[in-house]
């Protein structure tokens, strides 16, 4: 068992058809690690009853926890809240609409407490030109040395929030907390996780890495739009 104890945070939106089993499955990765933690479900605006279902469930499982927000508010803003009320000494980050699994958490939990943040990236790395693109750009601009910018998987210890900021595109938000880390030299882990071939194409998660799970025209516009948005992003950065 590990020494310390652990809030897995999950945005979810619409998923009220795999929402027990999603839970279930954390359980059983968190409780094989720690005697000591939680689930926090941030709602994030769902229309099929995945609020209500989690609300549901919360009441039968005792470390679960929800917040429900009314109006999306994407996978940033939703991980920034979500990580102001979680209680454990780390906390697990993970974008469902991505590659990345519940069971991928079980690979980075032995890597803490001797990091002060671990992240995933995928072997085999990601063959979709589009999402190539997006994270070259993104270790380019945000974050040289990451191996996966758009992987949406990270385990961070709880006082690193504020390193996040809290606006900004979501498909960085993984790139920009491992800049920061760095920046502020804190020991930081990269660990492999399988590729899952089935989801390899599709974005890591929602905002900017949307546009990147679509065909033709789409995926064109798309990474026009974010690798303008990226070089205008810094460079007003660099150059107010």
């Amino acid at each position: 068992m590990t020494p310390f104890s652990l809030s897995l945070v999950l945005p979810v939106t619409n998923v009220v058809a795999s929402l027990a089993a999603i839970i279930a499955e954390c359980q059983t990765v968190a409780a094989a690690h720690t005697t000591d933690y939680e689930i926090i479900l941030a709602d994030d605006a769902s229309t099929d009853g995945t609020g209500e279902l989690a609300d549901r469930l919360a009441a039968i499982h005792t470390p679960v926890a929800v917040i429900h927000y009314p109006r999306r508010r994407g996978y940033r803003q939703v991980l920034y809240d979500a990580w102001g009320v979680a209680r454990g000494t780390y906390v697990v980050a993970l974008a469902l609409t991505g590659p990345a699994t519940v069971a991928d958490i079980a690979r980075l939990l032995p890597a803490a407490p001797d990091h002060a943040a671990i992240f995933g990236y995928r072997v085999p790395s990601p063959q979709h030109p589009a999402e190539r693109l997006f994270a070259a750009i993104a270790k380019l601009r945000v974050a040289p040395g990451m191996h996966d910018p758009l992987l949406g998987l990270g385990l961070f210890r709880n006082d690193l929030r504020d390193l996040l900021p809290p606006n900004g595109p979501d498909a960085l938000t993984h790139a920009e907390l491992y800049a920061a880390v760095r920046q502020q030299h804190h020991k930081i882990a990269q660990i492999a996780v399988p590729g899952h071939a089935e989801t390899a194409a599709r974005p890591s998660f929602g905002g900017t890495g949307a546009a990147l799970g679509q065909r033709g025209s789409v995926v064109g516009a798309g990474v026009l739009i974010a690798a303008g948005s990226l070089w205008l992003r810094y460079r007003w950065r660099r150059h107010p």
